[in-house]
């Protein structure tokens, strides 16, 4: 290829010539051509003015977004409670390299103690406590 312009071979020449404009080009419009200073400037101060009621009103539909999506979600959301003596298991520790067709859950554990945020001290079956409390959302229920 010897030509500067890749669509040459086309026969398309986009390079030139175009037309010089002196300044800024401008295309009238009929929003450019019924612009005035003296109109904008009112205009401008009022938008100004007006901002922080804008925001008030954005942040209140926020607000309410929110809560109608936090009741959308609390309505689907059945909460789980273990009292002291249940059998659970254990969601599988993640930290732990386990293979793909490994079990996924661990247990049975007891229940031993409920702490606030539906956080629970959990022991094995020889009555061996763990290190840490587990948060209700790493346990299920265990059936026998």
């Amino acid at each position: 290829m010897t030509s500067p312009c890749p669509f040459s071979q086309w026969g398309i020449d986009i390079v030139g010539p175009f037309p010089v404009a002196s300044g800024r080009l401008r295309i009238p419009s009929r929003r450019t051509q019924s612009f005035s200073t003296e109109q904008n400037e009112p205009l401008m101060r009022e938008s100004l003015d007006m901002i922080m009621e804008t925001r008030e009103v954005a942040a209140r539909r926020m607000e309410r977004e929110k809560a109608t999506m936090k009741a959308k979600y609390d309505k689907k959301v059945r909460g789980r409670r273990f009292e002291v003596g249940d059998m659970v298991l254990r969601r599988a520790d993640a930290l732990k390299m386990r293979g793909k067709l490994k079990a996924n859950w661990e247990g049975p554990y007891r229940i031993t103690q409920r702490l606030n945020g539906d956080a629970y001290w959990i022991e094995d079956k020889y009555g061996k406590k763990l290190p840490r409390p587990w948060n209700v959302c790493h346990l299920k229920k265990f059936y026998s």
